[in-house]
């Protein structure tokens, strides 16, 4: 498990750059639609796996969920060619409003075990605040890398990947 928030990775397919960013946007629901729930777009005729921007060689995306979770990540990559297909840069990371709530409430719990431990003199109420904040960022980080394994499953897919048939022999 990392250690923090955010995970980056370089696939290599041998689909062209042009083929992944049309399999990217033809299942991803533009950010600045607005009415637009997810599931299925009856205008496309096709599913909206993934909100965000897919352009010219980059994109950012995230996965469409029925109820929110603050844990998701968000996919920012980019696509670059090569003589037999493509190389995708990925790098999963926190939203900004999620790096936030983890930051204030880490920070919040250690300047309480501080304030307890040397300025109030209550070694066991000091020690309870530095244990809440390590089982509040663990318990976000183990959240926010399941949600990382959930969208790169979900990515994979939809440019067909298929991890099990790999050879990684060389």
């Amino acid at each position: 498990m990392y250690l923090l928030p955010f995970r980056s990775e370089t696939l290599v397919s041998p689909l062209s750059k042009e083929v992944v960013q049309s399999k990217l946007a033809r299942v991803t629901r533009p950010t600045l639609e607005k009415g637009h729930k997810g599931g299925i777009d009856f205008r496309l005729g096709t599913q909206s796996l993934f909100n965000g921007q897919v352009s010219e060689g980059t994109f950012s995306i995230s996965r469409v969920l029925r109820k929110g979770d603050t844990f998701l990540p968000l996919i920012s990559g980019r696509v670059e060619p090569t003589p037999r297909g493509s190389l995708i840069f990925l790098r999963y990371s926190m939203f900004p409003s999620a790096r936030l709530f983890l930051l204030f409430w880490t920070l919040i719990l250690l300047a309480l075990a501080v304030a307890y431990s040397m300025g109030l003199q209550q070694l066991g109420k000091g020690l309870v605040c530095f244990a809440l904040s390590g089982i509040n960022y663990g318990l976000a980080l183990f959240f926010f890398h399941r949600q990382v394994r959930r969208s790169r499953e979900l990515f994979l897919e939809v440019i067909h990947f298929q991890e099990k048939d790999l050879d990684y022999s060389l």
